[in-house]
């Protein structure tokens, strides 16, 4: 109502009072008219509704987008080259995002810090084993 009276006292310039109720007239036809354009608005746009996150996405995932495939396919040979604490710690932060403290609960390691130094070691091997082929 508030949009519509403001549109209307800016056009007040084009009304013609015709008798009495004539300005009650105009302002209930201009509400009437925002109305409808309301509701033929809400027509043409589609209901998107929620997201259903039971379906799998479809194309690459924002890992094999951002390093591409080839690279992806270099990193799973180097990742399968790691013992395996270094290769859970790599897959639990870097691929599952989980933080240091999550890390840490996984691993069995004392604390969030311990993890955080278990991943950068387990980085540095990433990256030799990426560099060596």
């Amino acid at each position: 109502m508030q949009d519509t009276l403001i549109r209307t006292v800016a056009n007040l310039g084009h009304f013609e009072a015709r008798g009495e109720g004539a300005l009650q007239a105009y302002l209930r036809g201009a509400l009437m008219n925002r109305i409808r354009d309301e509701i033929r608005r809400k027509r043409r746009t589609p209901d998107l509704g929620a997201l259903d996150a039971t379906i799998p996405a479809q194309g690459r995932s924002p890992l094999e987008a951002a390093i591409g495939a080839e690279s992806l396919a270099k990193y799973d040979r180097a990742l399968e080259r790691l013992d395996d604490e270094a290769r859970e710690a790599v897959i639990a932060r870097i691929e599952m995002g989980c933080s240091y403290a999550e890390v840490a609960e996984l691993m069995g390691k004392p604390s969030a810090d311990a993890a955080r130094m278990a991943v950068s070691r387990a980085l540095v091997k990433l990256a030799q084993e990426m560099r060596r082929g």
